[in-house]
């Protein structure tokens, strides 16, 4: 069983959507939560609780970069300033993982990634109680 309480997905692509829900399901978190962009899981975040957020970088509204450093500054709630969040992109650029970092994110995942990949992250990532 997962340790891992909750997970949240803010991805604007439907296909991706689709395809991160199977693997999430097929490694045991079939609850994860997706939100279209940054602005919907910040509002998501700031009545729910949640114990990992994966974010894809290029968003409408608010893309990754800038949803994360919202939620660094207590935007989504003092709980989540330190809650584990995993970049996510297709277009892997030099420089972009560095940027992910100072945003405040914690990992990056470029797609398209395997199964075996996402569950590694995800124990990566897991708080001890």
């Amino acid at each position: 069983m997962p340790d891992v309480c909750s997970i949240a997905v803010a991805e604007d692509n439907l296909a991706n959507q689709r395809l991160l829900k199977i693997m999430f399901q097929q490694i045991g978190y079939p609850d994860a939560v997706f939100l279209s962009n940054g602005s919907e899981l910040i509002n998501y975040l700031q009545g729910n609780p949640c114990d990992l957020v994966f974010m894809d970088l290029q968003m409408p509204i608010l893309d990754g970069l800038q949803a994360c450093e919202l939620i660094r500054e207590g935007e989504a709630g003092d709980r989540h300033k330190e809650v584990p969040v995993v970049a996510l992109t297709a277009n892997a650029f030099a420089g972009d993982e560095e940027r992910c970092k100072e945003a405040g994110m914690n990992a990056y995942l470029s797609k398209p990634f395997k199964i075996d990949r996402l569950r590694e992250m995800i124990a990566s990532l897991q708080r001890v109680p």
